[in-house]
């Protein structure tokens, strides 16, 4: 693609990560929209890799192709709210529609932890148990929480003592 920088690759058998930002900056030089992402599949074999490579490859063809709608960000943060919780909906069906392609609907799926940037705002797309840590200043705080049930009971304790 002309104009921008897409970086996408295998971390392991299920892993797969993706990066890209626009070529266009700002007057102090900050990149105006980009999104990095992170993807675990699940599903064993190579099921959960190629669910893991569809939400990445998704994300990263949709970010370059939509660079008006992520503008669009600064304008309405709540419709882009909105817009997010949409485009995690089509992925969640893309990943059901390629089990039941593999014969597998019930034995495909992929978590996704993705940082979308536009401008000065970040929006976070988050699905399952792949956390996101936001790191300033020295100090390190967890953003996203595991959608799991080891993390439910994990609380549950936090909350009994």
């Amino acid at each position: 693609r002309s104009g921008d920088h897409p970086l996408s690759a295998g971390i392991s058998n299920e892993d797969a990560c993706g990066v890209w930002m626009c070529s266009a900056t700002d007057a102090h030089g900050r990149c105006l929209v980009g999104v990095a992402a992170v993807a675990d599949g699940m599903g064993g074999g190579a099921f959960g890799e190629r669910a893991s490579s569809l939400c990445i490859d998704r994300i990263l063809d949709d970010t370059a192709r939509d660079l008006q709608l992520l503008g669009g960000a600064l304008a309405s943060p709540t419709a882009w709210v909105t817009a997010c919780r949409d485009w995690l909906l089509r992925l969640n069906q893309e990943v059901i529609d390629l089990g039941t392609h593999l014969t597998a609907p019930n034995d495909v799926g992929s978590t996704l932890t993705a940082v979308l940037f536009a401008g000065d705002r970040a929006f976070l797309l988050h699905a399952g148990d792949s956390r996101l840590y936001l790191l300033r200043s020295g100090g390190v705080l967890r953003l996203t929480r595991s959608q799991t049930y080891a993390e439910q009971l994990h609380e549950e304790i936090g909350r009994a003592s």
